[in-house]
């Protein structure tokens, strides 16, 4: 892994520390901060290794709400969240299943 990418990895997943370690659901931060809730679940790690780093126009609101230190969210040095790490679930998600089209019935042979 390129160390660009790792770094992206390893702050997506502090993202997701700091907000749950403060009580946050994705649905709740997103609402707290303006977005929706796919909008906010592109900033945290996801199954499918998608996504984007939280805007630098929301980390000042982010650190308001999760109480971490811009260090600690940038560098994992300073002022992190107060609970350990959360359980894999918590960080990685599931990938939603795919809606399939429905199979038309199978016909009979008269």
């Amino acid at each position: 892994m390129a160390k660009d990418q790792k770094y992206r990895e390893e702050f997506k997943l502090r993202t997701a520390w700091a907000r749950w370690s403060a009580g946050f659901t994705q649905d709740r931060i997103a609402a707290e901060m303006g977005l929706k809730q796919p909008t906010y679940s592109k900033y945290e790690p996801s199954a499918k290794g998608r996504g984007t780093l939280l805007p630098h126009s929301q980390i000042p609101r982010f650190i308001e709400l999760t109480g971490v230190g811009i260090l600690w969210l940038f560098t994992d040095q300073g002022g992190g969240p107060s609970k350990a790490l959360p359980p894999d679930d918590v960080l990685w998600p599931p990938a939603a299943p795919r809606r399939s089209k429905p199979k038309p019935p199978k016909r009979r042979k008269a």
